[in-house]
């Protein structure tokens, strides 16, 4: 793909030069993204947001009025680090950040050569303290600010659960689809996502990012935490995000046992869990000791999130957020589902300990590092208890 030859016009118009061809490098994402260095020696990261009509109007204005709202605001500002919005276009969707040096994502620390796994598990653990304050600083955005979104947010789609669009249907591959024909059979699940999503609606709602995961965060030659991506920006449940990042975690945990048993690792693990072959032993005694490894970190991105908004979690919050981190194994599972044949027991059995989640929400908290619902409005502190019964596959 070429970056778009308006570009140089919108970066000159800001003084920031022009594009230098010979440094151009396209990035992955939906949008038009590209890594440049203008003739001002300006490193950038361009990004076009891509589409038509108010969903793609929705998604540029999210990223400014974030970049608007943290700047004004010095004391979340400090805790907030991001990569600066330089320039806009609206008419276009030109958006031009300050690039990150040397920038990896907290995904990709976590996708190790299976020799560095435990140095990489631990790097990342390492910013879960870091994890919590940024997110709670989102979270203290003046939310009365936050524009209003026309669309919710695709995810758990609960309108689904009864049919699939006919264009989703029609893309889809074998494996997508058989994973939401147990999803659409399953009702125990489809009831505990309504549940879920009239919870998420009667939530007070805050500013959000709406899609908090290890990939949104940039770690740079500074080693300075820097949130990214920023399209999904809104007024909403608070849970979302906490429970998305605590699923992120609780997912790596489900990939260990790949990492621990193939030897593969990052994007080649789907690969490689498809070709093992693991009773359901073995998935719930390596996802006991995965989880163990996982769970002081989560409780740890916990405890600085409530400890940074000088509150304490209500039973609700918590039950929503383990909830969440349910959904979300579910949605890896869904995303694997694209690139690989035939799922595997391993993330069958992922998906599994994710329904018991949602499910049971109280039961699960506590094996994820939350804290138990009694215990939820006396202290932010999470307790230890035993994994929930995985199944190798989500069963009707």
């Amino acid at each position: 793909m070429r970056i778009d030859s308006r570009v140089d016009e919108f970066l000159t118009a800001h003084q920031l030069g022009r594009v230098r061809p010979e440094t151009v490098k396209e990035q992955n994402g939906r949008n038009a993204n590209f890594l440049v260095v203008t003739t001002t020696d300006t490193p950038l990261f361009i990004k076009t947001v891509r589409g038509s009509g108010a969903e793609s109007r929705e998604r540029f204005a999210a990223c400014t009025a974030f970049e608007t709202l943290r700047r004004e605001n010095t004391t979340i500002r400090s805790e907030l680090g991001t990569a600066p919005l330089l320039a806009s276009d609206r008419e276009h969707g030109f958006l031009a950040y300050e690039a990150v040096a040397g920038a990896s994502s907290l995904a990709e620390l976590a996708r190790e050569e299976p020799e560095n796994a435990e140095s990489a598990r631990s790097s990342v653990a390492d910013h879960a303290w870091a994890l919590g304050r940024i997110l709670a600083a989102v979270h203290a955005l003046d939310v009365e600010r936050v524009p209003e979104r026309t669309e919710p947010l695709h995810m758990p789609p609960v309108a689904f659960l009864d049919a699939l669009p006919w264009k989703l249907y029609r893309q889809a591959s074998a494996s997508v689809l058989r994973v939401w024909n147990r999803l659409q059979r399953d009702e125990e699940v489809a009831d505990a996502l309504r549940v879920l999503q009239r919870d998420e609606a009667a939530a007070t709602p805050t500013a959000i990012h709406g899609d908090f995961r290890l990939d949104q965060l940039l770690l740079g030659h500074d080693e300075v935490l820097r949130l990214v991506d920023i399209e999904e920006f809104r007024r909403g449940d608070p849970a979302r995000d906490v429970g998305s990042m605590v699923g992120e975690w609780l997912h790596r945990a489900a990939l260990d046992i790949v990492t621990d048993r193939s030897g593969a690792a990052g994007a080649a693990a789907g690969a490689a869990a498809a070709e093992l072959e693991l009773d359901h032993e073995d998935v719930v005694a390596g996802g006991t000791a995965a989880l163990d490894r996982q769970r002081p970190v989560i409780t740890r991105f916990w405890e600085s999130y409530w400890a940074a908004r000088g509150d304490t979690a209500t039973p609700e919050f918590v039950r929503r957020a383990a909830r969440f981190a349910g959904w979300h194994m579910f949605d890896r599972l869904l995303a694997v589902a694209e690139y690989v044949p035939r799922v595997s027991a391993v993330h069958w059995a992922a998906a599994g300990i994710g329904r018991q989640a949602l499910l049971n929400p109280g039961d699960a908290a506590p094996a994820l590092g939350l804290p138990s619902l009694s215990d939820a409005e006396l202290s932010p502190s999470g307790r230890t208890s035993a994994l929930p019964t995985a199944s190798e596959e989500p069963v009707a």
